[in-house]
């Protein structure tokens, strides 16, 4: 997995230099040539800042008490700044930026005016006014600029910054960890193989995961407890490699989760190409985030074009082209890689091939196919409604172990598991008491819930014949099957049937047939469709046309569920019969 994550830096120019990073500035302070007069000019906009790249960066050691950054650094660092008008007392932090600067000045004469004017109280408490007025946060990354020169931007200082980098860095250990001066010892690296002196730390950390559990900045590789140890190696020993490689696999997962991350309940998707796709319209896992009946469609048909010309030869590049994607998320001050898939990419698009036909169900008008969900929330029909005080992250955590099911579903052609139908059963009976409600109404008077309420049964229908499916059951299809060899099935069919019938028969009689047996028909149908048959005559002879039509559709279905009907169901029939019941209920709305 790393050795294609460092090659993806390296086909995409991302190779950072060591000891220099991209910050996203937010504040520049600016005094005149003679280190007077000081301003503050915000950067960028109001949230992120302005992304600088190129600003030295003194790694893990600047974390420390008495650590800094060289030149960008905190407020709190720069200038003492803790989000009152009145500076705080100088801090070891702030003497290391200070020392930094004078340190540099023999190359750059304007460091050391901009060492002395950040040590003058009046410009700090000067500067902490304006920043104060602004609302600056203490933790904002801000700069310094003396007359007309951003020192960030000078070229001047940058040889210095590398060897004092190199110096800051070099500390000579031996295979247990601890300092040993004279000499240095050799390891080979775990991602590339080569023999390189290994670093104790990573340096920098990987943004973007703190919506899935992280700080907002994690550690891939790191070794803090004894279990994670072995043959006494302590820190990054354990994983050996170099300070250069360690810049470059973090800096590229932070492009990838900034640029190719997709939202996956508690989780996130981060895919690439061996051979970078230009443009949505060439990305086979664009539909990931497709919501829509429109965009799905074209999703659909930029699939079966892509599969097309790879199968034709019009596009060589593709033939041999692979996909990489895994599966993160983030605990405390660490990345957790749930899943990694790697594999050609006919084979993807073979497989989200299947994953769309295995999904297509039938609207509830019964004449075309259900509009198309994201990925996500296709996830999330395991869930209960989610309640209008509830954190979204709350809501999703019972579903996390799934995120991975679905997502291998979907590249890998994988089944589902029957735990799958353990959370979408239980939470069929109420739902499919709701759109009964709602379909007894006129269009016009249906209440502002039920577009919602008709796409999250259109999920739930999709996911169940997809389990089927999977499982190798052919008998499934986005339409009604009436030669379906299960009778749970029908017996499905059969409660719609009734229903229908007795809204046919007597109209809108408030609690009907649905809104009072479902839940008892689904679980133990011998005991309720009976007395629903008897029912069925007594509507039958009320009404004033087309009764023999209404008595061939339930001799019909009573023929397939033949000489008994089953007195319970298990999860999976019952399953079955929520797909009967609502597959006839299409087809009853298209006649």
């Amino acid at each position: 997995m790393l050795h294609h994550i460092l090659k993806y830096a390296e086909t995409r120019g991302l190779a950072a230099e060591v000891g220099f990073s991209e910050r996203p500035l937010k504040w520049l302070i600016a005094f005149d040539d003679r280190g007077e007069n000081p301003e503050v000019i915000p950067l960028g906009d109001d949230k992120k800042g302005q992304l600088q790249a190129g600003c030295p960066h003194a790694g893990t050691k600047a974390q420390g008490k008495d650590g800094a950054h060289f030149l960008v650094d905190k407020l709190s660092t720069v200038i003492l700044y803790q989000g009152t008008e009145v500076p705080t007392l100088i801090t070891p932090k702030f003497e290391t930026f200070v020392d930094f600067l004078q340190r540099g000045s023999p190359f750059m004469q304007t460091l050391s005016t901009a060492a002395n004017a950040l040590s003058s109280p009046a410009n700090r408490l000067t500067i902490c006014k304006k920043l104060k007025h602004l609302n600056a946060k203490k933790g904002d990354f801000a700069t310094l600029r003396i007359g007309p020169v951003s020192l960030v931007d000078a070229p001047n200082w940058h040889d210095w910054w590398r060897n004092e980098f190199r110096i800051q860095r070099s500390s000579p250990v031996d295979q247990i960890g601890k300092k040993k001066k004279g000499n240095s010892f050799k390891m080979r690296c775990l991602i590339t193989g080569n023999l390189v002196t290994p670093v104790e730390r990573h340096e920098g950390k990987i943004q973007g995961l703190k919506g899935v559990g992280g700080r907002g900045g994690d550690s891939l590789i790191s070794f803090d407890k004894d279990a994670y140890r072995s043959y006494g190696l302590v820190n990054a020993f354990n994983a050996a490699t170099s300070q250069e490689t360690a810049k470059v696999y973090v800096t590229a997962l932070n492009d990838l989760l900034k640029k190719h991350r997709v939202s996956l309940g508690n989780s996130y998707i981060v895919y690439w190409f061996k051979q970078a796709i230009e443009g949505t319209e060439n990305d086979p896992l664009s539909w990931i985030q497709t919501s829509g009946e429109k965009e799905f469609a074209d999703a659909m048909d930029q699939v079966t074009k892509i599969l097309e010309s790879i199968s034709t030869g019009r596009r060589p590049d593709l033939l041999t082209n692979e996909f990489y994607a895994m599966l993160v998320s983030g605990a405390p001050g660490r990345v957790m890689v749930r899943d990694w898939h790697e594999g050609p990419l006919r084979e993807l698009i073979l497989s989200l091939q299947a994953w769309f036909d295995d999904l297509a169900i039938t609207s509830i008008s019964g004449d075309k196919v259900a509009k198309w969900s994201s990925f996500e929330r296709i996830v999330t029909a395991l869930l209960p409604l989610k309640k209008f005080s509830q954190e979204y992250a709350d809501w999703i955590k019972p579903i996390g172990a799934f995120s991975r099911v679905f997502w291998r579903a979907a590249i890998c052609r994988e089944p589902f598991p029957q735990a799958v139908l353990g959370r979408i059963v239980p939470l069929l009976a109420s739902h499919m008491l709701a759109l009964a409600e709602e379909e007894r109404r006129r269009p016009s008077e249906r209440s502002q819930d039920y577009p919602a309420l008709l796409n999250l049964v259109y999920r739930r229908m999709a996911l169940i014949k997809a389990y089927f499916i999977r499982k190798g059951d052919d008998n499934m299809k986005p339409y009604l099957n009436p030669e379906h060899p299960h009778s749970a099935y029908h017996c499905g069919r059969l409660l719609a049937v009734f229903a229908r019938l007795q809204r046919a028969a007597l109209g809108d009689v408030g609690a009907g047939v649905v809104q009072r047996y479902y839940t008892a028909a689904s679980q133990t149908p011998g005991l309720i469709l009976g007395r629903l048959a008897a029912n069925a005559k007594n509507h039958l002879g009320k009404l004033e046309s087309g009764q023999f039509d209404w008595e061939d559709q339930i001799a019909e279905i009573m023929g397939r569920i033949k000489d008994v009907v089953p007195r319970t169901l298990t999860l999976e029939e019952q399953s079955l019969f929520a797909l009967g019941y609502y597959q006839q209920i299409a087809s009853l709305n298209a006649g």
